[in-house]
């Protein structure tokens, strides 16, 4: 993911240091039904996530950098208890390249480690089927987009990207519940997905020292 872009229109240092900080959501999801006539169980779940990166002005229309950055997601369902867990390591290379003052070309790769673990309770013999595995993902995107200049120093950005994600996961064999214990096979899958949308940006200049960037964006997503 492209973190959001500062308007390339502000005079700002290009060689930083910057941090997400860490932030977390926790929330829950009824039983909804699906078209079979069945339905699916709802869960309550919560997730983390933070970031760092060191941004470097290769020249005055390049920049690079990269990227850490760490997120657990766990999960309960509602109707069988089933609970499990996602630790994620990833980190990235990331540029910004502006051919002319308004216009510009964001690229990012990411390689992300994730340690998977989940236990099952089962139905009809008082045991618990648990396992532990491990994945890896390899993703990458594009974005080109414009930087229009709005009054109240205000800018309106639209922008177009394209990428591809593409996930391994290792096999496993639960423990824990004997002959019900299932045996998964190791698999990967890919992803292409295409976006454009715009983003609205502005700087709240309370003092020379200071800047307050804030922004909203909107987009569509092809898959």
């Amino acid at each position: 993911m492209l973190r959001p872009r500062i308007p390339s229109t502000y005079p700002c240092r290009l060689d930083l240091i910057w941090a997400r900080l860490p932030f977390g959501f926790k929330g829950s999801l009824d039983a909804l039904a699906d078209t079979s006539g069945g339905a699916k169980q709802g869960l309550d779940g919560s997730t983390y996530q933070t970031n760092v990166g060191l941004d470097y002005a290769v020249t005055s229309k390049f920049k690079g950098g990269i990227t850490v950055g760490h997120g657990y997601n766990q999960y309960k369902t509602k109707l069988n208890g089933e609970k499990g867990s996602i630790n994620s390591s990833r980190s990235g290379l990331y540029g910004l390249w502006k051919p002319s003052p308004n216009w510009y070309i964001n690229g990012t790769a990411y390689y992300g480690y994730h340690r998977l673990k989940s236990e099952r309770i089962m139905t009809f013999i008082p045991a618990v089927a648990a396992h532990k595995n491990s994945g890896s993902h390899v993703s990458g995107i594009v974005e080109v987009g414009r930087d229009i200049t709005l009054p109240q120093s205000v800018t309106l950005t639209p922008y177009i990207s394209g990428g591809s994600l593409v996930m391994y996961e290792k096999g496993y064999t639960e423990t824990g519940a004997g002959i019900q214990n299932l045996a998964v096979q190791g698999h990967h899958s890919k992803t292409l997905q295409g976006k454009t949308g715009i983003q609205l940006s502005k700087f709240w200049n309370f003092d020379t020292e200071t800047p307050i960037y804030s922004f909203a964006q909107v987009a569509a997503t092809y898959r």
